[in-house]
């Protein structure tokens, strides 16, 4: 726990496929913030889906994207800008 603000954890699918949790502390509660595989890649869809069940079910609020997975999403979480308009990839 950072400041009481940030917290970051490990989640892990059945011994073999694992994340960081990043979690943010908001007013009256938790949220996931992100889920980090190894190097900071992006997690599989069946490890992203339990591990947001997961924190949902113990409270932890989860902001459903408003967009397709792109290959920029690293920079929006960079520039804290998240209308960049016709993202191709």
């Amino acid at each position: 726990m950072l400041d009481n603000l940030c917290a970051f954890g490990i989640f892990e699918l059945e011994g073999h496929d694992r994340a960081v949790v990043h979690l943010q502390r908001d007013p009256g509660r938790w949220s996931l913030q992100g889920l980090h595989g190894p190097s900071n890649l992006a997690v599989s869809r069946e490890l992203r889906g339990r591990a947001e069940a997961y924190l949902e079910q113990h409270g932890i609020l989860i902001r459903r994207r408003l967009h397709a997975a792109s290959k920029y999403d690293p920079v929006r979480r960079l520039s804290r800008y998240y209308s960049f308009a016709d993202d191709e990839d």
